[in-house]
């Protein structure tokens, strides 16, 4: 190979160099930049939807809707305890009235057999 051969190599592999790189320069600038920028306008919306929802989700000091549910479920055990206390102690005690009436009309019934009222 020749010098003058060796140089017209080098000028074009330059030129061709030149060319991609003006090519990927036009891609970038036309191409590219325009079709990121569209992306971004079409997922924009969507991304803030998402981020409210995950506020809504994630707690934060009790604005969230995470953060009211786990309240009211903390709420209804509460309540819950509460109900469970209050038929262990009532419920035996409003068996003990009905037995208690059931016993007085059945005295009763016994004590004045046939009676009616008019």
């Amino acid at each position: 190979m020749t010098v003058r051969e060796l140089t017209d190599l080098l000028i074009y592999a330059g030129t061709l160099a030149g060319a991609l790189a003006a090519i990927g320069i036009f891609l970038r600038v036309a191409v590219v930049r325009p079709l990121k920028s569209w992306i971004h306008e079409q997922i924009a919306p969507q991304t803030q939807k998402i981020e409210k929802i995950h506020d809504e989700v994630t707690p934060n000091s009790g604005h969230s809707i995470k953060d009211n549910v786990t309240s009211m479920n903390e709420e209804i055990r509460g309540l819950r305890a509460a109900l469970d206390a209050h038929m262990i102690e009532e419920v035996p005690r409003a068996w003990r009235t009905i037995d208690s009436v059931r016993a007085r009309l059945d005295d009763h019934l016994r004590n004045h057999p046939g009676e009616t009222r008019t």
